[in-house]
């Protein structure tokens, strides 16, 4: 091979790994967390409801649940994400 065809190839190779736009998934992981929060204040409101609190009170404890969670998963994905 000569140097001007291995530079070609190594610039069309560099080329098409250019071309390819970073992944960012951090949408998906919103969703994730929103879910595991959603899953984690409805176990919360449940419990509450069955350990005899009323239907507001078990809703505010859900929400409660719910808030915290994604406010704790949104502070570990920051702290994470710094590089």
């Amino acid at each position: 091979m000569t140097d001007a065809t291995s530079q070609e190839s190594s610039e069309r190779s560099s080329a098409s790994r250019k071309a390819t736009p970073p992944t960012d998934h951090r949408l998906l992981w919103i969703a994730v967390m929103a879910l595991f929060a959603l899953i984690a204040g409805t176990l919360a409101g449940l419990l509450a409801f069955a350990g005899d609190a009323k239907l507001p009170a078990a809703v505010l404890t859900a929400g409660t649940a719910f808030a915290g969670t994604v406010l704790l998963l949104l502070t570990v994905a920051h702290y994470l994400d710094r590089e």
